[in-house]
């Protein structure tokens, strides 16, 4: 959580696209045991089971690009969310910002954290090394989805009434740069076994090679730097 974002006992905050439920998990773990995190997600499928969540830690399902049930509407004191490059449509952040503006108390705070994939970077080993694999993943991720929101994200938060508190940028730490670039070929040959399923399949090869040739220069010292983006905006009240 942003250290703009201090929390006090008794609050309540919602993690949005939870995903495996890490996000609350962990950030429980240095908060007031008070402190109660819910976790929503449209699927359970990554959920842990609830034996092995925190006393404090919820998980549900619930589809953010909806209006939430009025029983969850200004109930929380701050609304987590990132990562949703690969699922926010028409360039358009705006549902989901709805969504969470809708959970806010008075007061409250959003903090969205999202790679941005037209920021990433290509840094080759050598120098100048030709690194033709990285270079065609990190077109395709580019280009694969419309993402010029995501630049434009504290426009958004202000469109939807927030007060921008902070609005930043981090990269990876040197030590992490091998073990992230590596994670991306991965994701990348996810991807291909997705388009295997649902085509077209010359495409899907066509990724699977290229990540393992973008694994091969990994391996000689290239890497591509990642840049996420951190809004936080509050809600005028209190």
């Amino acid at each position: 959580m942003h250290p703009q974002i201090q929390l006090k006992e008794g609050n309540k905050v919602a993690d949005i696209a939870t995903g495996t439920g890490i996000w609350p998990c962990e950030v429980a773990r240095q908060a007031p045991s008070s402190v109660q995190f819910d976790g929503f997600d449209i699927s359970d499928a990554q959920f842990p089971h609830p034996t092995f969540l925190p006393k404090n830690v919820t998980l549900s399902k619930l589809d953010a690009t909806l209006d939430p049930p009025e029983s969850l509407y200004g109930k929380y004191d701050v609304v987590h969310i990132r990562l949703l490059m690969a699922v926010v449509e028409n360039n358009d952040p705006m549902p989901w910002l709805d969504h969470c503006t809708k959970l806010l108390k008075p007061g409250g705070f959003l903090q969205w954290d999202e790679m941005d994939p037209l920021a990433f970077r290509l840094r080759p080993y050598l120098g100048s090394a030709p690194i033709p694999c990285l270079q065609a993943l990190r077109d395709i991720w580019a280009h694969t989805k419309q993402t010029q929101w995501i630049a434009k994200l504290p426009e958004s938060f202000s469109r939807n009434g927030f007060n921008i508190v902070t609005d930043e940028t981090y990269s990876e730490h040197q030590h992490q740069r091998h073990m992230i670039t590596d994670l991306w070929c991965l994701i990348a040959d996810e991807h291909a076994t997705m388009l295997e399923q649902y085509g077209p399949p010359e495409r899907a090869n066509q990724v699977k090679q290229l990540a393992i040739g973008a694994h091969a220069e990994i391996q000689l010292g290239s890497y591509v730097s990642h840049v996420i983006r951190v809004v936080v905006g509050r809600v005028p009240g209190k």
